[in-house]
């Protein structure tokens, strides 16, 4: 069968997957089926004889359907009940029962993915007419019904059993927060008999704080409050807390704020407690329990005083609500002085971001030196430092695990203690972290709680990665597919995926690989955290003696080493309830030949396999479609040397199995390093299929659009199902490749792309064209795209409007050689619904005059023509009467004569006109009467004028006009002599006026002189927007009216250092932004011009020499609104008041101004104090 014929076949049946109804309809369809098959299927006499047998199959499919129903609604409470057993892991009990729990709910999944199998696969089976269905209907009722009857009622029975144990434990209503125990209190006093040496750490949070006035950094502020607030943020252990008491207990902090209150926030953000705490802390006595009367009392406290808060240890809890907890906290603490902060402790980026307004501060790992000379305290204690060296340099070894963490430091070092002897060290030194016992507040259970925070669906998914690796790198499209793949992800989608991905990354979860712009890695202590709570459900095998401590209930499988014998790979069949095998080495073909028999044979719940294949493998077993519940297939032919990726080539595999098309939960197939000679038959029987991607073929939905590419070495004889798809079509073609299909029979297919880049045309255009032939879309098709088609003529016979009826969109792009006569045979007559038309990079085009006629396509709405070099006409006398024709975009036709074109259509809106052709300065003289025409964009060098007199009432609705690399205009009047209105009557009185223009940009217009003549209140009474950058030529702005614009809102003069300001600057009061950068000499006119600014927000000011000063009182009784300041380059300016002038502006830079403080707000204190302001 060909790849073609497999794709399109399986469209069809996709469609079977949506809109099922859980079991309903299956058992629906079976108890119909069974009424009028009975004595076809001969159930009566194939029953055996015993009493339950001999029950009606009806009775039993009903109870089996209530049954599976039960099951299915248990299961929510089961995971309840697994989060709360979680919460509760110190505890002996819950640790005891929660693997039970886990491991039965995993089982009960498992049953009800087998009967969603065996859903899909009765309605494929059934689709060609019913009696292709009984081989199905028969294994249903004698394998399915009669086998799992009981099995359900044993899964519902010992799911029922685990919640009445955990019930009489009472742990089904336990909170769903951690005990003290597992976190203490914590309070300002440092708890640390060994102080770490964090003084770099101190210093730099010190000047965060404002306590260092002396600084480089640039950290910048989010939001101005009157009160900074600072979020230090790293992983569980790695000492925050420690480090905010060392902050606390700092003379210079001591010194600098007037009171200093701790708070331990933990899991609860309770803005009454923690408002209490705060007036107790601060030696006063309360008795009310009125939020409103505490924040009084605390608002009074902090009145007019300097105080650095600390929020120790902030959880995800306080953005519950958007946010809305931290609001109403924070508001007593306003009446405080300015110089104010909150020191936050939290782990999670997000809550840093939420609350910060300064960059948060991220606290890594202790530097190697300072870590050694800590851990050595932490593993032989005070009195037996430097005693044994063979101890230390085990101790050594030992450091690269724990990355710096002081807990991880503390927790080993305990148990090193224990014993000082070499055995005992290396025993810890070649275990895992995650095996090693550990006390409740020892590192990994510090980690764990970050997973406790976790929402239910995150935590699956990232105690899932446990089955990777150590620094294994993540790519976030893939690991969502596989996370999807294993039933993880809501609704099925790989963007929800996606979006769970960055939830954890925000979470501190996954962090950027130092190699690898699109790749993540999981830190290792994170790892070994990942390890812990999955300890029962994935396992590593790093060598052959791990095979004897693999779970005996483990989900998910990772092979990284090739010591393992045939008989040991063999035996990894017995772990039954297996999801997912990860064979990430190369064994001899022999070896894997047996093992891949045995595994496809055995391991029925298989949901994701990925495997190195050894060459030179040429086949996969037929057993492969044991596998019913597979959803992720990845054959690889990469393997490691040594830690190192090695290449194996492309391996060639002669075919999929025929038992491949009976995998109907595939989602996707990753052989990116095979190809494939053929595919079975029932490949169009993957009706869950989403990726299929080889070295010869790739298959892929995106969005609604179905890509198929094509690259092999022979042509593609037949696509004869291609009629069955229902999605829109992207077809690939390349080296030489064709493709001859049907496409006249499926009423919805509705786009159909063909891209032809790449194709050798001189050793095949004949063929193509007979491809094309065949390629008869259905008469409802509405979308067409050609791309890459390099032939002189494309004229398939069905390619007329009698053929395409309903045909709205049609594209041409990269067509080389087609010319005029190609389009002039092609539609020969009109096509009535076409909306839209686009031809791009046809480069030998030189005419459309045949084409672009009303009566050809007369409900064209858009049209873009771009690169088309060799055009020269459009089409002159009936152009204009495209009554419909809203959009024009003519982009690079550098040889369109518009001498010839008489008038373009009255219903344009938007019109761009880029490098557009010859005796372009006529075209304006097309616009007249164009009463609909709001956007206009002009980008061409061969423009000299524009004339306002004839565009003015001309053209009433323009909004919106863009003149940009215009380098020959040099002015807005232009000649009487070109421009005669003659056109429709254009109107020509004296009213000038630009009733709608709002927006004007003019953009690298270097011969532009002056702007007098459009810059009048009569033509732009209503202009909101002006920008003039770039014109180095420019001489006159008319500034001096700017003043009578009493609707601009956003000035904006860049870069036209020729600028005379001779007749003044006066600005209006309505202007929210104004920038003003290297305009010339307008020191005469400036800082006078800001007077009564009093809607100003943003002011941009860079290089304006010869401006000396800036009076300090202009700032705040002028420009009361602004919240956004730069000034730049300024390297005459002295002084711009002092720092307190500005103070009230939220966001101030500047910088590069010689005689001033470089200052960035939001920030740290930064500058010196010696320099001026």
């Amino acid at each position: 069968m060909s790849w073609g014929a497999a794709a399109w076949g399986l469209q069809k049946a996709t469609e079977l997957v949506s809109g099922a109804n859980a079991w309903a309809e299956l058992f629906n369809r079976i108890s119909s089926l069974i009424s009028s098959h009975s004595q076809r299927l001969n159930i009566h006499e194939q029953l055996d004889n015993n009493e339950d047998d001999q029950q009606p199959i009806q009775d039993n499919l009903r109870q089996l359907q209530t049954d599976l129903q039960q099951l299915q609604t248990t299961l929510p409470k089961m995971h309840d009940l697994i989060e709360r057993l979680e919460w509760q892991i110190h505890k002996k009990a819950a640790a005891e029962l929660l693997p039970h729990i886990k491991d039965a709910v995993y089982d009960a999944e498992d049953l009800l993915d087998e009967f969603n199998y065996y859903e899909l696969k009765v309605k494929v089976e059934e689709r060609a007419n019913e009696w292709q269905s009984l081989p199905a209907l028969k294994e249903f009722i004698y394998s399915v019904i009669q086998g799992n009857f009981n099995r359900v009622k044993e899964s519902q029975h010992k799911l029922d059993h685990l919640y009445y144990q955990s019930r009489d434990l009472c742990f089904q209503i336990s909170r769903l927060k951690f005990d003290k125990v597992i976190r203490p209190e914590t309070s300002s006093f440092l708890s640390e008999t060994k102080i770490l040496d964090r003084d770099d750490e101190v210093n730099k949070v010190l000047e965060l704080l404002g306590v260092a006035t002396h600084s480089n950094a640039s950290y910048k502020r989010k939001r101005a409050n009157s009160f900074g607030v600072l979020p230090i943020v790293g992983l569980g252990g790695v000492g925050k807390t420690t480090l905010a008491q060392q902050i606390c207990n700092d003379r210079r902090v001591k010194s600098y704020f007037n009171m200093i209150p701790w708070t331990c926030v933990s899991d609860e953000f309770d803005v009454k407690r923690l408002t209490k705490e705060i007036i107790q802390y601060l030696r006063k006595e309360v008795s009310t329990d009125n939020l409103n009367s505490l924040q009084t009392i605390l608002s009074n406290i902090v009145d007019s005083k300097r105080f650095l808060l600390v929020l120790d240890d902030i959880w995800d809890d306080v953005l519950e609500n958007d946010g809305q907890e931290w609001q109403r906290f924070c508001p007593p603490l306003s009446n405080a002085l300015p110089e104010s902060m909150i020191l936050v402790t939290t782990r999670s980026l997000r809550v840093a971001d939420k609350v910060r307004t300064v960059d948060a501060f991220h606290l890594d790992g202790l530097k190697e030196d300072v870590f050694w000379e800590f851990f050595k305290v932490q593993a032989f204690g005070s009195d037996n430092l430097d005693k044994k060296p063979e101890l230390e340099n085990i101790g050594k070894s030992l450091i690269p695990k724990l990355k710096g963490s002081p807990l991880a430091a503390k927790t080993i070092g305990r148990l090193l203690r224990m014993n000082l002897n070499p055995e005992h060290w290396n025993n810890i030194l070649n275990s895992e972290l995650w095996e090693l016992e550990q006390e409740k507040t020892d590192i990994l259970p510090a980690l764990r709680l970050s997973y406790m925070y976790l929402p239910a669906h995150l935590k699956r998914c990232f105690s899932f990665c446990a089955a990777y690796p150590k620094d294994y790198a993540f790519e976030k499209h893939v690991l969502a597919m596989i996370w999807v793949a294993q039933g993880f992800v809501q609704r099925q989608l790989t963007s929800v995926g996606c979006q769970y991905f960055e939830e954890l990354v925000s979470r501190s979860f996954f962090q950027r690989a130092p190699i690898g712009i699109y790749t993540y890695v999981i830190h290792d202590l994170m790892h070994d955290m990942a390890q812990l709570v999955s300890r029962d459900e994935c396992f590593i095998i790093k060598d052959a003696s791990d095979i004897q401590r693999i779970p005996p209930n483990v989900r998910h499988l990772s092979i990284l080493t090739r010591s393992i014998d045939c008989q040991d790979l063999v035996g990894l069949s017995k772990y039954k309830k297996l999801r997912t095998l990860l064979c990430n080495t190369a064994f001899h073909q022999d070896v894997f030949a047996t093992a891949i028999r045995s595994w496809f044979s055995e391991l029925r719940h298989i949901r994701m396999l990925s495997s190195v294949l050894p060459r030179p493998i040429s086949e996969i077993p037929d057993s492969i479609g044991h596998l019913k519940l597979l959803r992720f297939l990845c054959f690889q032919s990469k393997w490691q040397v040594n830690g190192i990726p090695a290449f194996n080539g492309n391996l060639k595999l002669q075919a999929l199995p025929s038992s491949f098309g009976c995998l109907y939960n595939l989602h996707i197939v990753d052989a990116s390093e095979c190809t494939f000679q053929s595919v079975p038959t029932d490949f169009r029987n993957l009706v869950s299929l989403q990726k299929f991607k080889s070295m010869n073929f790739n298959y892929f939905l995106e969005g609604s659009f179905l890509h198929f590419q094509v690259q092999t070495g022979q042509v593609i004889a037949a696509l004869k199902h291609i009629n069955e798809i229902k999605r829109k079509l992207r077809i690939s073609i390349s080296f030489q490749e064709t493709i001859v299909a049907e496409l006249n029979k499926d009423k919805q297919l509705y786009s159909f792309c063909i891209s032809l880049s790449g194709v050798r045309l001189a050793s095949c255009g004949q063929e193509i064209l007979e491809a094309f032939e065949v390629l008869r879309p259905d008469p409802d098709l509405k979308y067409l795209e050609v791309t890459g088609y390099q032939g002189v003529d494309f004229c398939p016979s069905w390619l007329l409007p009698e053929n395409l009826p309903n045909l709205v969109t049609l594209t041409f792009k990269e067509c080389c050689n087609i010319m005029d006569a190609s389009f002039s045979r092609l539609f020969c007559k009109g096509f009535q619904f076409i909306a839209g038309i686009c031809i791009s990079k046809c480069r030998k085009l030189s005419s459309l005059s045949l084409f672009l006629q009303p009566d050809f396509i007369p409900a064209i709405k858009r049209m873009s023509i771009d690169s088309c070099e060799e055009l020269v006409s459009l089409s002159a006398e009936r152009f204009g009467d495209l009554c419909h024709l809203e959009e024009l975009e003519i982009c690079q036709c550098p040889n369109i004569n518009w001498q010839k074109l008489v008038a373009l259509p009255s219903s344009l809106r938007k019109l761009t006109l880029i490098q557009f052709g010859t005796f372009v300065d006529h075209f304006v003289t097309c616009l007249l009467g164009i009463n609909s025409l709001v956007l206009i964009t002009l980008w061409d060098s061969s423009l000299t004028s524009i004339p306002l007199q004839l565009w003015t009432n001309n053209l009433p609705t323009m909004e919106k006009l863009d003149c940009i690399d215009c380098e020959n205009l040099t002015s807005f009047r232009g000649s009487d002599a070109i421009f005669n209105p003659y056109h429709r009557g254009g109107n020509t009185s004296n009213g000038q006026t630009f009733k709608s223009l709002t927006e004007i940009t003019i953009e690298n217009c270097n011969r532009l002189s002056s702007l007098q003549d459009l810059f009048t209140t009569e033509y732009l009474p209503v202009i909101r927007k002006i920008h003039v950058k770039n014109c180095l030529g420019l001489l006159s702005l008319a500034a001096e009216r700017l003043g009578g614009f009493s609707f601009l809102e956003d000035l904006e003069i860049r870069n036209c250092p020729k600028l005379i300001w001779q007749r003044g600057l006066v600005l209006p009061p309505s202007l929210a932004r104004l920038c003003l950068a290297r305009c010339g000499d307008v020191s005469e006119w400036f800082p006078c011009c800001l007077s009564n600014l009093t809607f100003l927000t943003n002011l941009h000011l860079s290089e304006l020499f010869y401006v000396v000063s800036i009076p300090g009182d202009i700032w705040r009784n002028n420009l009361p609104s602004l919240e956004h300041l730069v000034i730049c380059s300024c390297e005459d300016l002295k002084s711009i008041g002092g720092p307190e002038e500005i103070s009230y502006i939220n966001n101030v830079h500047i910088y590069s101004c010689g005689w001033l403080s470089e200052l960035h707000k939001p920030s740290s204190k930064v500058g010196s104090p010696s320099r001026n302001w």
